[in-house]
């Protein structure tokens, strides 16, 4: 039954964008059907996770198919049922927030199209984390895709837009097509497309090697680990916010997922590749939060800081890989924790900023952090919003993103402690990291803030005036009290995580003790809920105090103006860019800049001004050169494109001979 009901919650999550082209395009009746019907789907499916919980049974679902090598195979286990609460918790909410974000009256002819390709994403990805056959597998992969491009290219009438389609379009299908050669090499193992349901004997006829790789490039892609991240800034960026926040928050997951089920299958994984992982995972954080401070798009920074949480969790998988090749069931358990647990925490507080990005978005037009400023008197529950998500996105204390990698560093304490020399050394290092992630996200994260919503508006009034409370501060408050659910109640929810882990741990050594008894979580809690009130009450006394003294008439004063004439000018703030300066000088060999300088001349110079660009050095500076060297070579082709379809037909008609051709010699 608890298999059903998420099935029936997918299915209706996918059919949620059809009713609204039913009504005119002008009205939203359309779309408070489709809302709500995407609302109570997802509904239906956490109510199915709720019984499989109450129940504890692994439910399996299987029909005939005639697809070749095929079956509809389907099943809800612990880690399937960990990656599915995202999927329908951040599916309602953001419908919900796009009920005011994207109104279809406001806009007509896009409205429908989106909230059509926004059922089938969560669909996509419900099919996938069910699916218990390859080529099912892949039918959901190819579905959460396509929509996802459809989603980003939604407001294709600007270049940029289009650009940043094409560049994931070519992404997405590249790791795509590493997945399909890792499918039919798993098939070619064991004969059929069907998934074990026990992890694969060690043999000689096993390239454990060839797999992991595979699913680290193809799953890689997807998840945005460097160095295959290229594609997400730009992709995050170009598509609504809400959908920023699915992609960020939970499609991302779906790479994460891959990678955890497919290494799941093969047993006794040698050390290096939780060396690699770990590796990978380090320079994916420090590299992501880098790159965020570099930037001057909000929505671009977000996409970076992704790839820095991304590279966090990458790190815990890591880390139990190497307690996996070790027989050592605490790094195991530690590693996988963290991982997980990042992997709630990440969801929750870059859906919130995503939205927190979009209510600004919506409220000045523009996504540039140097033209913004002043925001917190006009936007006061969007600036909280964004304050508190941060602070979490930091893992500072009291919040969620704290427990993630506070749990993280326990694990790395351990596995200093391990007795080898080289791993001691690999957990100081690992530390390191994580410290140096830690403290380049507050750098991140406190230039954002400060330049967005303190100091003087850089902007001309607002269209919409101030905030209202609406669908989208609803959504915000729903997607922080997860975040403080998850601050100050973890021990009620670890119990999801150890489902999430028994398939890595069937040829461990049985571990006895409970997940809290080597993290104890509900110490973490209660220390958190304490800081949480003494930090509240602080807030609430300053700004008492500052009510009270704003009854009291100011004094003015003359200040010092450095021979300026108008010292109080909103363009002697810092920018965005100036306050990343001193960072981005550090690391330009990370993030270089290209400076346009004014061109002054004369005694009355014309206007001018300065501007700096940041770009990313693997696609800007290797991928786009070489594929632009590489086209040269191969433009001579573009001689058989003659836009003739006798040509054409007579094409695929050689092709269609070669092919049999090559079939009859095969059979010989």
């Amino acid at each position: 039954m608890s298999l059903l009901l998420v099935c029936w919650g997918i299915a209706g999550i996918g059919l949620s964008g059809f009713p609204g082209f039913l009504f005119n395009r002008h009205s939203n009746t359309g779309q408070w059907i489709s809302s709500g019907l995407n609302i109570l789907s997802s509904l239906c499916g956490m109510a199915g996770l709720a019984l499989w919980f109450s129940t504890g049974n692994t439910a399996v679902l299987e029909i005939p198919w005639k697809v070749p090598g095929g079956s509809i195979a389907l099943g809800l286990d612990g880690l399937s049922v960990f990656f599915l609460i995202p999927v329908f918790l951040v599916s309602a909410v953001g419908s919900f927030f796009g009920l005011e974000y994207w109104n279809q009256s406001e806009k007509p002819g896009s409205g429908n199209y989106l909230r059509l390709f926004y059922g089938l994403l969560p669909c996509g990805m419900g099919l996938l984390l069910l699916a218990r056959n390859s080529i099912f597998f892949l039918l959901g992969w190819e579905m959460m895709a396509v929509a996802a491009y459809f989603l980003i290219v939604v407001e294709d009438e600007e270049k940029s837009v289009r650009q940043a389609g094409w560049v994931y379009w070519v992404s997405t299908h590249f790791g795509m097509a590493a997945l399909i050669v890792l499918f039919m090499v798993l098939q070619g193992i064991r004969g059929t497309f069907d998934w074990p349901l026990l992890p694969l004997k060690p043999s000689e006829e096993l390239p454990s090697t060839a797999l992991f790789l595979l699913a680290l490039l193809g799953f890689g892609f997807k998840a945005g680990i460097v160095p295959f991240h290229f594609w997400l800034p730009k992709a995050h960026s170009s598509a609504p916010s809400h959908v920023s926040g699915m992609m960020s928050g939970v499609m991302l997951n779906m790479g994460i997922y891959g990678i955890i089920r497919i290494l799941g299958f093969l047993s006794q994984p040698p050390a290096w590749w939780g060396i690699l992982v770990l590796v990978m995972g380090t320079a994916s954080g420090v590299l992501g939060i880098i790159l965020a401070i570099g930037e001057s798009d909000l929505k671009r920074m977000l996409a970076y800081s992704s790839i820095e949480n991304i590279g966090i969790i990458f790190m815990g998988l890591g880390l139990a890989l190497i307690g996996r090749s070790s027989a050592n069931s605490v790094l195991v358990r530690l590693g996988m924790m963290a991982a997980l647990f990042h992997v709630l925490n990440h969801t929750l507080f870059k859906t919130t900023l995503f939205y927190c990005s979009g209510s600004i978005l919506h409220a000045t037009h523009t996504r540039r952090m140097d033209w913004l400023g002043g925001l917190i008197p006009l936007l006061p529950l969007t600036g909280g919003a964004f304050f508190l998500a941060a602070c979490a996105a930091c893992g500072l204390p009291p919040l969620n993103g704290f427990i993630g990698e506070w749990i993280l560093y326990q694990g790395f304490f351990h596995l200093s402690s391990s007795g080898s020399l080289l791993l001691a050394l690999l957990g100081a290092l690992a530390m390191g990291g994580l410290a140096l992630i830690g403290s380049l996200g507050v750098v991140c994260f406190v230039r954002a803030f400060g330049i967005i919503f303190l100091g003087s508006p850089r902007f001309s009034p607002l269209p919409h005036g101030k905030e209202k409370k609406s669908y989208m501060t609803a959504s915000l408050a729903l997607l922080l009290a997860g975040c403080l659910g998850l601050s100050f109640l973890p021990g009620r929810i670890i119990f999801i995580v150890d489902k999430a882990m028994e398939s890595w741990e069937t040829e461990l050594p049985p571990f006895h003790a409970p997940l809290n008894g080597l993290v104890p979580l509900d110490t973490v809690a209660a220390l958190n809920l304490s800081l949480f009130i003494i930090l509240a009450v602080g807030v609430g006394w300053i700004l008492f105090r500052k009510k009270t003294s704003e009854s009291a008439q100011p004094v003015p004063l003359e200040t010092w103006s450095c021979g300026y004439i108008n010292p109080l000018s909103p363009r002697f703030q810092y920018t965005a860019s100036s306050f990343g300066e001193i960072l981005s000088k550090t690391y330009h060999w990370i993030i270089p800049s290209r400076f346009h300088w004014p061109g002054l001349s004369g005694v009355f110079p014309r206007k001018s001004g300065f501007s700096t660009i940041t770009y990313d050095r693997i696609l800007g500076g290797l991928l786009v050169p070489s594929i632009r060297a590489w086209g040269d070579k191969v433009s001579v082709l573009l001689k058989l494109q003659q836009g003739r379809t006798s040509l054409y037909l007579l094409y695929i008609l050689a092709a269609f001979i070669a092919v049999l051709c090559w079939g009859s010699w095969s059979l010989r």
